[in-house]
């Protein structure tokens, strides 16, 4: 029973040909003042690695970024091991976490995130996990108001969603609640099976970005989302104050936006940019969305 370790920042980091990866997975068990787990398995391209509850008994964790960073062999199902990181109320840094990893396999938990409530910074935590299925749920991150940067989250995701017949849908409030989100650029960025339409979709709906006071970077956030079944909403980029009114978008840079969503089709609304004040970027916004008219 180890109460002293705090610290095993970058402990096998680039151990390329680690063989004995798939015994330390329990390693922690009797580390309960464990905080800093940055970079722990980064770049260990070669090994192969058991996705397990590595942090079950380490409730104080507060930075996992890189943890499992390009472990390219890390084998295991989200169906069997969904808590990998929930509950961690201290966790404030998980980016990049286990961006790589294409062999992690299993449906998106849809409670992911719950109790992590200081969480500020998932950038890129799953991009290029091809193999993680399932839906987009907003009680995947209900509970994290603090989030700020959410850059490529599901980047490269490529198995999430694509049930024949089904809209998969982003829930109408998956943004809710969401007032320090700064950053989103990438987010769903070639979730190229994932069916869904922009909000709101009919006037009684709920603009998605309403809470996204500080939202500025959203540069490439649908790109390539290849079945996204939609016209565009005249309110989607709506942002209210607490009384409902709408003021303007915070929003700087939105280069790419809907690259590649060749299925967004009508016409442009011409009130689209009304609120685009600070925008500075709008280059490839629809670069290949061939049925616009």
């Amino acid at each position: 029973n180890n109460t002293k370790l705090t610290n095993v920042y970058h402990l096998f980091s680039s151990c390329k040909n680690l063989e004995t990866a798939t015994n330390l997975s329990n390693m922690f068990l009797t580390t309960p003042n464990l905080t800093i787990v940055e970079g722990l398995m980064n770049q260990c391209s070669n090994a192969l690695i058991k996705l397990d509850n590595w942090f079950e008994n380490n409730p104080n964790i507060t930075n996992a970024r890189y943890a499992f960073y390009n472990c390219k062999n890390m084998i295991g199902s989200l169906n069997e091991y969904p808590h990998i990181i929930t509950g961690k109320s201290k966790l404030t840094n998980a980016e990049y976490m286990f961006s790589g990893c294409s062999g992690i396999s299993g449906d998106l938990p849809s409670d992911y995130f719950k109790g992590c409530t200081a969480l500020q910074n998932i950038n890129n935590h799953f991009q290029d996990c091809s193999g993680i299925t399932g839906s987009i749920t907003t009680s995947i991150w209900e509970d994290c108001s603090n989030i700020t940067y959410a850059n490529y989250l599901f980047s490269g995701c490529s198995g999430i969603g694509g049930i024949s017949g089904a809209m998969q849908e982003i829930p109408k409030d998956f943004f809710r609640g969401k007032f320090n989100l700064s950053e989103a650029m990438g987010m769903f960025d070639g979730c190229r099976q994932l069916t869904f339409s922009l909000m709101p979709k009919e006037d009684t709906d709920i603009p998605w970005f309403v809470d996204c006071r500080k939202l500025s970077k959203i540069s490439y956030m649908f790109r390539n989302c290849q079945n996204c079944y939609s016209e565009i909403p005249s309110r989607l980029f709506e942002v209210w104050d607490n009384d409902g009114n709408v003021i303007e978008s915070f929003i700087s840079e939105a280069s790419g936006l809907f690259n590649g969503c060749r299925l967004i089709q009508g016409e442009i609304p011409g009130n689209l940019f009304d609120k685009f004040v600070k925008v500075r970027d709008l280059s490839n916004f629809f670069n290949g969305c061939e049925n616009l008219v």
